[in-house]
């Protein structure tokens, strides 16, 4: 049976730790920090989770450190229960290590490739997806933990989900070389930029392969994008990942095409990709403000613009046929 909201304080670890996190942040902090949303705080406190509701309430910088007052950073929030060991890390690293800076409904996330690292607000730390050996929502696993809660709130721009345990993160053996430093940053910032504008399917996708089209898009100054609207890369749920990360390269042009440029280009020219063997073509163009490339219209032009990415929403993504036989 659930404790009650005024017993929290009982997880003796983590009662400690919030009230670090609280102190720092208040004393480090001029202005006010940024308020979370109050029913996620009744939410949380309804659930169990008093310790994480009580850090979410008094200081939300330390799960949210780049969100300002009245931002729309979308982020998906893990919470564990009170009594956990938080082993090595410091509180602030801590829930930064639980937050994933997409917007992910539990839905969402069972269209990720089993074996997907995702990329957390720690620095550096992933977590692993994977599936549990229960059935029901509780075999869908993350960072070694059971999702117990799923969806426990949901608004535009954040969603909550309850986990059994602390996240370990994934060991970086079996990642790729690393990107340098500033193209991390950039390719962090397409994922939040996609995610915030509706291009969740695509944003997923990107999200489980990002370090190998960073270090690839890295090999190149500039990168052009093309995500597709909505629910356009859903078919590829559960494809492994270098399968995933393939299909993502076909949607990345080298080199950084404004809209304009794309308006001015002649039907039959070609856009190099990051993927072998495979090229973009303008497929029709009237000279004034419509583009179709490999039969596909571009529909949201410049979505996000960038000093070396610009992202273009399209309608579809590129040749679905010859992806789904891949």
């Amino acid at each position: 049976m659930p404790r009650h909201c005024s017993h929290w304080w009982h997880a003796p670890v983590h009662a400690a730790a919030a009230v670090t996190v609280i102190f720092a942040a208040i004393s480090n902090t001029r202005q006010p920090p940024p308020t979370a949303p109050p029913d996620a705080i009744t939410a949380l406190r309804h659930a169990g989770f008093h310790v994480a509701a009580a850090v979410l309430q008094i200081s939300p910088a330390t799960i949210f450190p780049d969100r300002t007052a009245g931002g729309n950073c979308p982020t998906t929030l893990f919470v564990f229960p009170d009594g956990e060991s938080v082993g090595n890390f410091s509180d602030d690293q801590l829930f930064r290590l639980h937050s994933i800076p997409l917007h992910l409904l539990l839905s969402d996330l069972r269209k990720l490739p089993r074996g997907s690292r995702l990329p957390t607000l720690l620095p550096g730390k992933t977590v692993l997806l994977s599936t549990g050996t229960s059935a029901g929502a509780g075999a869908f696993a993350i960072g070694g933990a059971s999702i117990t809660q799923p969806d426990l709130f949901v608004n535009a721009f954040l969603v909550i989900h309850g986990v059994s345990a602390v996240f370990t993160p994934a060991t970086t053996s079996a990642l790729p070389l690393p990107s340098p430093p500033e193209a991390s940053a950039r390719w962090s910032q397409v994922v939040r930029q996609l995610g915030s504008k509706g291009y969740v399917s695509f944003a997923v996708g990107l999200s489980a392969v990002v370090n190998r089209v960073a270090t690839a898009a890295a090999m190149v100054e500039e990168v052009t994008i093309f995500a597709p609207a909505g629910g356009g890369f859903d078919f590829a749920a559960g494809w492994p990942a270098n399968k995933v990360e393939s299909l993502i390269k076909r949607h990345v042009a080298v080199g950084r095409y404004d809209y304009r440029e794309l308006v001015a280009m002649g039907v039959g020219e070609g856009l190099l990709t990051l993927a072998e063997n495979w090229e973009l073509r303008i497929t029709h163009g009237d000279g004034i403000g419509e583009v179709v490339i490999n039969g596909v219209m571009v529909a949201e032009p410049k979505l996000y613009v960038g000093n070396a990415v610009i992202i273009h929403g399209i309608a579809q993504p590129f040749g679905i046929d010859q992806m789904i036989t891949v």
